[in-house]
């Protein structure tokens, strides 16, 4: 890797193997299905509702109620508006009882040295996205954490790539300063959210990764891997 691309992203050995990352990504969807009481259309669940418009900082420029009435006009899967929806296994009763899944997230946790939340459960969470177009907005992680990403589907091959940009200004500077290229790299990466960052648009309509977070933030994440030589070179 080039020196300064390792301020932003580091690629890390991967822990999960194939079938794992299927199991996962078989249970996020099947969870999922409890949320949205019709095949058709998600946008019908208000708790999925309220977490899409939080999640996209909605607030300030549309009500809550204005948000729903708006996507609850969608009447053609194709019609839904692009969203990044994170998923806390903790706060979901169905993901944080379920044992299988919890016994292999926190074997993950010990390997990586990621963090855990105050009762030792993950601290992990799932990111959902729907859309080829950007579905992340340019913006920067709270508390100078950072993150381990695996994407779970589409395969590293087809997944979204990541961009790091010096400022939130689009104009100031249009384009990226260093981009995670999953279909090149084709392995976990860890990431400094903490700087400013945004999901790209991608061929595929749907994407899910799973991620760990580091509370003590990307250098000391960096350097926790570098002792256990998990990450690539």
């Amino acid at each position: 890797m080039k020196s300064r691309q390792q301020n932003y992203f580091h690629p890390v050995k991967e822990l999960l193997n194939e079938i794992d990352r299927r199991r996962l990504s078989q249970k996020f969807f099947e969870f999922h299905k409890t949320l949205a009481p019709s095949d058709d259309h998600v946008f019908r669940d208000n708790t999925f509702m309220e977490g899409v418009w939080r999640d996209a900082n909605a607030g300030s420029k549309i009500t809550l109620e204005d948000f729903k009435k708006r996507y609850l006009e969608v009447t053609d899967m194709n019609d839904i508006p692009c969203f990044a929806r994170f998923y806390r296994i903790s706060d979901y009763d169905q993901l944080r009882n379920d044992k299988e899944m919890s016994d292999l997230l926190v074997d993950i946790i010990d390997s990586y040295g990621a963090s855990k939340t105050l009762d030792g459960s993950p601290a992990v969470a799932f990111l959902h996205t729907w859309g080829k177009q950007n579905v992340l907005a340019r913006h920067t992680d709270p508390g100078g954490i950072a993150k381990i990403t695996i994407p779970l589907y589409p395969d590293y091959g087809s997944y979204r790539n990541l961009n790091f940009y010096e400022t939130t200004d689009e104009r100031e500077q249009p384009n990226p300063s260093h981009t995670v290229n999953y279909s090149e790299i084709r392995s976990p990466v860890l990431l400094d959210v903490s700087k400013v960052h945004e999901i790209e648009s991608s061929q595929s309509e749907e994407s899910l990764c799973i991620q760990f977070t580091f509370n003590k933030g990307y250098k000391s994440a960096l350097n926790f891997l570098s002792k256990k030589r998990l990450l690539r070179l």
